[in-house]
């Protein structure tokens, strides 16, 4: 961890070894799910869910048949930024990406004099009024963090304009946390043009109190902390108005990112050329990613809310996988979170 108090050019920007793991099922669930959430709840998306007349009662087979057709590929780049917001915040709360959410953790700690031992749980949730589920009732419990003369704000809606919110807790896991002593940062997301995150000009454009921002980049348009044959997850502190920013860059060609970008074009796939194109090739194969593939083109006519439920539940996930290497239907359980806002 780095020191607030070493002068800013000691502040260094530093590569961040992750253990992604790509192979599991959980993994794939995790990314599908992610994609169908943003279909489902994005307000901002030309074509969504939500502006269906049935919402939220709606399933994948009434999107493909209510808009025209390629809408998902014209809207496609604008998806890798806002589904994006939704993967990394599910990403960032599964194992598998604790490495990441150590390291960002404790850089915001350091730089806002935060004393982490006194948090044993740390949980990121989507933010942000450009979602069908924004209610900005749901973050009037927290505690802000914010900044030297900032917390004099009047109109304090951060909430309102950011991506994320990673919240630090004083219970466990397994205890109902008690929210007033909760502290919520908040984060930006930039899926398309993550290399903005270093430049004054893109935090200028920012609430003021957003401390963090996480952003895809292709290498050419950074400068490489440590030059090596494999993709990275780089962590940078940009000095905005004299405030450090805790900035993590994925370079575009990193598998996670890679996957990402494949499971957009293979809902492009499904609204162009319906399911049974994946439940035919698919038939025999027994892939973690192909399996969760069959999953949906299964449920094609199933409610979303249903379906993004089934995935995101770590049951489900685990009977997704048979040992007949064909596809068994599930049921699915009642009573569970829908998505990952805050409730």
């Amino acid at each position: 961890m780095t020191n607030l108090y070493l002068p800013s050019e000691q502040r260094l920007s530093k590569s961040i070894k992750d253990s992604i793991k790509m192979e599991s099922i959980d993994y794939y669930c995790t990314i599908y799910s992610a994609v169908m959430e943003c279909i489902f709840n994005q307000k901002t998306l030309k074509y969504s869910g939500n502006k269906l007349k049935e919402f939220p009662n709606i399933s994948l087979r009434d999107i493909k048949g209510e808009f025209p057709n390629s809408f998902f590929l014209n809207q496609i780049d604008f998806l890798r930024n806002w589904a994006l917001e939704f993967l990394l915040c599910k990403f960032l709360n599964q194992d598998f990406a604790e490495d990441l959410k150590k390291n960002l953790i404790e850089e915001l700690c350091d730089i806002h004099q935060i004393d982490i031992s006194e948090y044993i749980n740390f949980e990121f949730k989507i933010s942000g009024q450009d979602k069908a589920f924004y209610n900005k009732e749901n973050f009037n419990e927290f505690t802000h963090q914010r900044s030297g003369s900032r917390a004099e704000h009047k109109k304090y809606q951060v909430h309102r304009n950011s991506d994320l919110c990673l919240l630090l807790h004083k219970d466990n896991k397994d205890q109902k946390p008690n929210l007033s002593s909760s502290l919520a940062i908040y984060g930006e997301v930039e899926g398309n043009y993550g290399n903005e995150l270093l430049t004054e000009k893109y935090w200028e454009k920012k609430h003021q109190d957003c401390l963090f921002a996480i952003g895809c980049v292709d290498s050419r348009n950074i400068k490489i902390i440590e030059k090596t044959s494999l993709p990275h997850v780089f962590m940078y502190f940009p000095k905005i108005k004299g405030e450090y920013k805790v900035v993590l860059l994925i370079e575009r060609n990193h598998y996670f990112i890679e996957d990402f970008s494949n499971a957009l074009l293979v809902f492009d796939n499904f609204f162009n050329r319906g399911p049974k194109h994946y439940l035919d090739t698919l038939k025999y194969s027994i892939s973690f990613h192909d399996e969760v593939v069959r999953y949906i083109a299964s449920n094609w006519s199933k409610g979303i809310p249903e379906l993004i439920n089934s995935l995101n539940n770590v049951a489900i996930k685990n009977e997704l996988i048979t040992g007949e290497n064909q596809f068994t239907p599930i049921e699915i359980p009642t009573g569970l979170n829908l998505i990952s806002e805050i409730s």
